[in-house]
């Protein structure tokens, strides 16, 4: 543990000023406490400022930055002792926020199959649409088990599980899809939950390959980078 108290008597080596300078650097990720840092760091500059203008011309320019440092080291060593915990920046945290605060709706069309089956799918759209996922999950069972289930049902169904977190059921689901239909249409977004599903189901290894799988200027391409980064820090 680095002692503050060498900063304020001038007792530090070049190799604790580079332990410490890491630890800062670290932090640098923690975007609430980043922002608090910068304003009391904006503070500490105008009192040394101020502090400056009334010391004796005798004092020489270097002990004077010498001690801004050391001022400044120390408060930023106080924020991460006892400032506030981590913002939401890790993957698992960054997964949670994903699936919570965008729900993908289902604005599929009718099958046009048989009756008794297009009643079922436009049940189990309206019950998901509605975040009613138990009737969402028993309807589409229904017409997997009627043996007409298309690569749309899968994936709802699938987002079906993952919304409710039985997330091995979710990645059953979901690789069902390319293999029903390669050029589905949602190929684009069965990727992008296919990874979440796998990140909330500890499986981080085949999240990480999926997203690293999703292409530049794609659909979730910014958010699937956001998550490389958080799984690699």
């Amino acid at each position: 543990m680095i002692n503050l108290n060498q900063y304020k008597n001038g007792n530090v080596s070049q190799e604790e000023l580079e332990e410490f300078t890491n630890v800062f650097m670290r932090a640098k990720y923690d975007n609430d406490r980043k922002t608090r840092w910068q304003g009391l760091l904006a503070n500490q500059e105008n009192f040394l400022r101020n502090t400056s203008n009334s010391t004796s011309k005798g004092l020489s320019r270097r002990v004077f930055l010498w001690t801004a440092s050391a001022a400044a080291v120390a408060l930023i060593a106080f924020l991460l002792l006892y400032g506030p915990g981590p913002s939401p920046s890790s993957y698992e945290q960054l997964a949670d926020n994903y699936l919570t605060t965008e729900f993908y709706e289902n604005r599929e069309e009718d099958d046009r199959g048989e009756q008794d089956v297009e009643q079922i799918n436009q049940e189990a759209i309206s019950a998901y649409n509605q975040k009613d996922f138990s009737t969402a999950i028993a309807r589409y069972e229904a017409i997997i088990i009627s043996g007409q289930a298309n690569d749309r049902h899968y994936f709802f169904l699938g987002l079906s599980h993952l919304y409710t977190a039985a997330y091995q059921e979710a990645i059953n689901h979901l690789l069902q899809v390319p293999l029903l239909n390669p050029s589905s249409k949602f190929m684009q977004e069965h990727r992008w939950f296919l990874a979440l599903a796998y990140l909330k189901n500890n499986q981080v290894s085949e999240g990480k390959t999926i997203l690293q799988s999703i292409p530049a200027g794609s659909w979730k391409y910014q958010e699937a980078q956001d998550l490389l980064e958080a799984i690699d820090r």
